[in-house]
């Protein structure tokens, strides 16, 4: 019987083999072949390239020792051995990620599928994998950005409800722990009596016993504040800005980060934080929208310190001064850098949109919401008493009809008083007032807000109108907790807060401000409490433009 191939057919099976070689030369995917003793018999251009083997040089070799990292080798044999056993195996024909040793012996994450064929009596193994190395930074990006946003909105939650500078940045240190899994995080604060800094906060999982002062946690921290310079580093136990590098190396410490808090080009604290892993790209750039808050709030409370001295030495006209010019250079502080945790909110929202849940994104734009409303007040506020202070409020009167001015200041205040509930009584038949439209407007819009913000959310607010002797009188009644009455007429000056707890914080300047655009129309302004609780904010203005 003769069993010879025809030539055709020889030549097919050639074409068809040299077909598959180049299908798997050219094949974007590394492919590796393994017979069933663990040997390598299959190895494509892609294979030579990710592990930087050649061909010749691994063909024959076993794929465990060549491809795979030490403390999987065991696991590897083991399942290889299972499936020449049972022919079961957990890996094969599907997708997975694990990870691969190249020929510098740098470990490398790996997307892995693997189909078993049996040739007659005998086992192979095609292996096709794919470096995903780039699709796991980005990952890891993206995540690094999404836990510094969080980390950013923590931070300024903790801030607001501090009662000391030390509770404050405590809280700060225990939340970088836990957002950036740091190993030791510390913040200093610069005492400005002795030019000190001075250890006020830290966390971590790593001893620290070297004082109070000058080199803490094993970083130059005076070196940091000294050249008012971030200070970053993946490679802390070569490090020459650590003080101890055999503690680096014993603790396991990769990564530094030493932050100088400034406010206006002046050093006010260091912030330092180590790390076993590396401090990613998103986390260097992030340290800045992160210590914002933190300097603020330094700021904020040597502001605090300042009003405390001149509210217990009230006599003294320098206390006085010094304070009105901490707290203005805290306003001033704010108006400089707020923008930095609305932007670093949105860019999570919009950018890691997808890894974050619908409460943390809420969470975020509501913070986005809350600081821009803030800057735009602080803005508004700090404008017009410079204008004030300076003399410079030109009253441009003109007649105007008081529904519209009422109605103006509703709308200005928008999403506030959405759900109070606001009555408006304006006696029938009031005749046009001569005053200036912008500047009556936010007065109304200044008292309403305090209305709303110290009193209950159900509590009724009622806005009155009508004129007696010459005058306009409007008033706007709350049910709040009202002012003590030694207060009524404090509440007037600049800088003052009502020392009530548990009660909203501004910075002092709005019922100010507003007794300063109705004097500037002639007019007066007063505060009462009433009956039944509450407070009645009234200011009064001249009918007739001649008085």
């Amino acid at each position: 019987m003769d069993t010879q191939i025809p030539a055709a057919e020889l030549l097919w099976q050639a074409q068809e083999n040299e077909r598959m070689r180049l299908i798997l030369e050219t094949a974007l995917d590394a492919v590796v072949t393994m017979n069933s003793a663990g040997l390598i018999t299959g190895w494509n251009a892609e294979a030579e390239r990710m592990f930087g083997w050649l061909r010749e040089e691994v063909v024959g070799r076993s794929m465990t020792d060549t491809i795979i990292p030490p403390q999987y080798r065991e696991a590897h044999q083991q399942g290889l051995q299972r499936f020449l056993d049972t022919g079961e195996s957990r890996m094969s024909n599907r997708r997975i990620e694990i990870t691969a040793l190249n020929r510098a012996g740098r470990a490398f994450p790996v997307e892995l599928a693997i189909s078993p064929a049996k040739l007659a009596d005998t086992w192979t193994f095609s292996a096709f994998l794919r470096d995903i190395s780039d699709r796991k930074q980005a990952e890891e990006e993206r995540e690094e950005r999404a836990r510094l946003a969080s980390l950013v909105v923590e931070i300024r939650y903790h801030l607001t409800q501090a009662e000391t500078t030390r509770q404050g940045l405590q809280h700060c240190t225990e939340a970088f722990v836990r957002h950036l899994n740091a190993a030791l995080v510390r913040i200093w604060t610069l005492n400005e009596e002795t030019q000190e800094l001075e250890l006020e906060a830290g966390a971590g999982t790593c001893p620290d016993a070297d004082g109070a002062h000058g080199p803490v946690a094993r970083l130059k921290i005076e070196r940091i504040a000294q050249r008012s310079m971030p200070y970053l580093s993946n490679n802390a136990a070569n490090d020459p800005e650590i003080v101890d590098p055999a503690w680096a190396k014993r603790e396991g410490i990769t990564g530094l980060a030493g932050y100088p808090l400034t406010i206006e080009d002046r050093v006010v604290g260091v912030l330092s934080a180590f790390s076993r892993k590396p401090f990613s790209k998103p986390a260097f750039e992030g340290f800045a929208s992160v210590c914002l808050p933190l300097e603020q709030f330094i700021l904020a409370q040597r502001a605090k310190k300042a009003a405390n001295r001149a509210e217990s030495d009230s006599g003294e006209l320098r206390a006085i001064d010094k304070f009105q010019k901490a707290l203005l250079n805290s306003v001033s502080h704010n108006l400089r850098t707020p923008l930095a945790s609305v932007i670093g909110a949105l860019d999570s929202v919009l950018e890691d949109g997808a890894l974050l849940d619908a409460a943390t994104q809420q969470s975020l734009l509501r913070t986005a919401q809350g600081e821009a409303k803030r800057l735009n007040w602080l803005v508004q506020n700090l404008l017009d008493m410079t204008r004030l202070e300076g003399g410079a409020i030109r009253v441009k009167k003109e007649p105007c009809d008081l529904h519209d001015v009422v109605g103006a200041a509703l709308h200005q205040l928008g999403e506030m008083d959405r759900d109070r509930p606001i009555s408006v009584q304006i006696l029938p038949g009031l005749p046009l007032v001569p005053m200036d439209y912008v500047l009556i407007v936010q007065v109304l819009v200044n008292v309403l807000d305090n209305a709303l913000k110290y009193s209950p959310g159900d509590a009724p607010i009622e806005i009155e109108a009508s004129v007696d002797a010459g005058q306009l009188e409007i008033r706007v009644l709350d049910r709040g907790r009202g002012i003590p009455e030694e207060e009524l007429e404090r509440v007037f000056e600049k800088f003052f807060r009502g020392a009530a707890p548990g009660m909203p914080r501004g910075a002092g300047l709005g019922l100010s401000i507003c007794r300063g655009f109705v004097e500037a129309h002639g007019g007066q302004m007063f505060a009462k409490g009433r009956a039944l609780g509450g407070t009645e904010i009234a200011f009064f203005l001249p009918v007739d433009p001649k008085q």
